[in-house]
Parts: C-alpha cells; structure tokens; sequence
C-alpha cells in the first residue's frame, strides 16, 4: 500500500496490502487523506500530529529569548485512546533564567520518528527489503513487549522489526 523511498518519500497506494489490521488500516486512511502517490515522509508525519494531538486545557510556560520574556502557551496531549500507545512527550530544550527557574525555550514539539537504521533488512510485516525501526507498544499499538508477551506475535522473541511504510 506505500513504501518509503530513500529520499525520505512515501508512496501510497492501494495495490499491495501488508495483511496486518492496523498497518492496513493506517495505510488507507493515509490513502483517504492524500490519494496514491508519493509525498515527503515529513508532510505525512506532520498531518498524523495535526490529526493525533489535542489541547490538554492547560497552560505552560517558556522563555521568549528575543523579548527577555516568559510566554503562556497551550499544553497538547495525544487523543485518547492514542495516548495509551504512543508515549512521546514533547520535546524543547531548556533555558535558566534568574539563576532559578529553567524554562523551556519554545513550547515543546511532539515528534514522530521512526529511527530507521543505515542497515537494510527484511521488514516482519510486509517483507520489504528496507531500512528498520524496532517498533515497541508505545509507537506501534499492535506491538506486545517480547519479555512480557513472546508468544504474542510467534517467533517474534527479539521484538518487531518494521520499515517506515509499516511503522
């Protein structure tokens, strides 16, 4: 259904389906959203957190650098029933200010990445000869972990390795 170039593209298509529910699943939506075709990884990530992050209602702070002030901005969460899968906080790097209080320098960013290693290897899911991430539950909520589960997917004692396409 898509596959990841090494130009940090994916192509969408509904011609091969990797047999997977939640893969499958995952694919058609992005099918629905952007049509087959190949589109930049980053763009599609970057839909998915539009579609994935929610406001919490709350308020946090950080350290304007440029005005020497600190700023109020609106805290985000992953919606439920994604926020019991995927566990990635946001991410800002922090400033002290007044020797006392450290602030983040801009309101964090949830980031999805897939950390694909420079190694090619067969991917579990769809067979594809590809870079791989090891997926865990906390990105992959079909993902059981091995030292708790191994019989959960059979054979998978070492954990899922999955292509970008599948993660």
């Amino acid at each position: 259904m898509g596959e990841v170039t090494a130009t940090a593209t994916i192509h969408l298509s509904s011609e091969r389906a990797t047999g997977n529910f939640w893969v499958d699943t995952g694919l058609v939506v992005l099918l629905e959203q952007f049509g087959k075709g190949e589109y930049d990884v980053q763009e599609v990530l970057g839909w998915l957190r539009s579609q994935l992050l929610q406001p919490s209602g709350n308020k946090g702070e950080y350290y304007d650098q440029a005005s020497k002030q600190t700023r109020k901005y609106d805290k985000v969460n992953w919606v439920y029933s994604t926020n019991l899968f995927i566990k990635v906080s946001g991410q800002a790097p922090k400033v002290k200010v007044d020797s006392k209080d450290y602030y983040f320098q801009h309101p964090p960013r949830f980031e999805l990445s897939p950390k694909l290693s420079k190694k090619s290897d067969t991917c579990d899911l769809c067979g594809e000869k590809a870079s791989l991430t090891d997926a865990t539950m906390w990105t992959c909520p079909f993902v059981v972990a091995p030292q708790k589960f191994g019989t959960f997917y059979p054979g998978t004692k070492r954990g899922l390795k999955l292509c970008a396409r599948c993660a």
